[in-house]
């Protein structure tokens, strides 16, 4: 009765961590490149400079800051996307609980990696940080995000039209 209990103990805490968590974890590793390379980038409290890597929680939203002596500095935001990590969950019994663990820690979640960030030369020191989007991985400003969303609205009216 006894092994049958650890045993049964054992198979509650493994589904209990959830598909996503137990196979990659509520951290994801960030590539951060610039073009110039040397450039200072801030991800919420974390700091490197370009070429660097850092590690993010996938549950957390972060604003970015790319900043480098000479150049515009560039802020935006990162959230993870939801990317379907956690649907083998609902191939175990117990699923949900795992569904719900990952969904919690963020688990079922991840970042795009984001294309080489290109800064400009600022002429005038006290210009303004140039605020972006990031979109499935590039960064775009308000226009052009603009003309990609309906970009998009429009391909699916045409693939989805009857």
């Amino acid at each position: 009765m006894r092994i049958l209990a650890i045993v049964g103990l054992g198979i509650l805490m493994v589904y209990s961590g959830g598909c996503a968590k137990l196979l990659r974890g509520e951290t994801q590793t960030m590539k951060f490149d610039s073009e110039p390379q040397g450039a200072w980038v801030r991800v919420g409290a974390n700091e490197v400079t370009t070429p660097g890597e850092v590690k993010l929680q996938r549950k957390d939203k972060y604003e970015v800051t790319v900043s480098k002596s000479g150049y515009r500095t560039i802020v935006f935001e990162m959230v993870a996307q939801w990317d379907g990590a956690s649907l083998g969950n609902m191939a175990m019994p117990g699923g949900s609980i795992g569904l719900a663990t990952d969904t919690a820690t963020g688990s079922d979640r991840s970042f795009y990696k984001i294309e080489k960030i290109k800064l400009h030369a600022a002429t005038d020191p006290n210009t303004p940080p140039l605020k972006l989007i990031h979109y499935r991985g590039k960064l775009y400003t308000d226009e052009d995000y603009k003309k990609v969303q309906e970009d998009e609205r429009r391909y699916r009216e045409w693939y989805f039209e009857d």
